[in-house]
């Protein structure tokens, strides 16, 4: 009787013993070490959102611009094989890149390559050019508005300006007898432009109120094409000058690099301010 009782004990501790084992095998919830199983799990899990959190943050640090460049896929100058939409239609065709630039997340350029075998020409336009000496002019005078309406130099050169209802500018004269108008839309947008030595230029906008063409009395036309955050992806002039291009945005939304590529047909390209 001793033997038997002795024997279902045995067989009942190999059993437990047994069972235990199996679950832990079969990581089965009802053990110890089954529960300290699913919190270590859950532990490596919060861990690793942590770090991914961490690594998005990162660009926020002064070493944002290592972080950026670590990533660089392309090259300035190098020829590429790309699909790009001409005319309506996706083709593939070899491009230049032309030039990268690469932002902090509060937007600001941080690094800028171009390419030497593109020619860029500026071509400031009026309205800049006349801010850009009022500047240096010391003698000014505002209408009730805020409105800028003349400006005076220390050797004497003169500037009168008008404005409309909406404060738009409207009109300028020189004291040498230069003189500019400007033609608006309802939304404000700039639609024509004529000076005194007879040059013109007309513009059109998109709905958001982005240019898309615009044109001189010369000849002389350029288009643009943007995304649907307002980003210029497709540029091109009446001289045969065309370019692509392309962003990269973090996880967040920001803007991370900007590239463009460019046809080789023709590598001067005009640039408006």
């Amino acid at each position: 009787m001793k033997r038997l009782a002795l024997s279902i004990i045995v067989i009942s501790l190999l059993f437990v013993s047994c069972s235990k084992d199996i679950k832990q095998a079969l990581n089965m919830p009802g053990s110890k070490d089954s529960v300290k199983n699913d919190t270590s799990s859950v532990k490596t899990d919060d861990y690793s959102k942590t770090r991914v959190s961490e690594k998005e943050n990162e660009y926020s640090t002064d070493n944002a611009e290592t972080q950026i460049n670590d990533n660089l896929s392309v090259n300035v100058g190098e020829k590429v094989y790309k699909e790009v939409s001409v005319n309506g239609k996706t083709i593939s065709k070899w491009l230049i890149v032309s030039d990268i630039t690469e932002y902090d997340i509060k937007g600001a350029e941080i690094l800028y390559h171009e390419s030497s075998n593109c020619l860029k020409m500026e071509e400031v336009s009026i309205e800049n050019f006349l801010e850009e000496i009022c500047e240096g002019y010391d003698d000014k005078n505002y209408d009730n508005k805020g409105n800028l309406i003349y400006v005076k130099s220390s050797v004497g050169d003169e500037i009168w300006y008008e404005y409309d209802n909406k404060g738009n500018k409207i009109h300028f004269k020189t004291s040498t007898g230069y003189e500019g108008w400007w033609k608006y839309d309802s939304k404000g947008n700039i639609i024509y432009y004529k000076n005194s030595l007879g040059n013109e230029e007309w513009y059109e906008y998109d709905n958001k109120g982005n240019k898309i063409h615009s044109k001189d009395n010369r000849g002389y036309e350029e288009w643009c094409e943007y995304d649907s955050k307002g980003n210029e992806i497709h540029y091109k002039d009446s001289k045969g000058y065309e370019e692509w291009t392309e962003y990269i945005f973090r996880i967040d939304g920001t803007k991370k690099r900007r590239i463009v590529y460019r046809s080789s047909n023709y590598p001067v390209k005009m640039i408006h301010h």
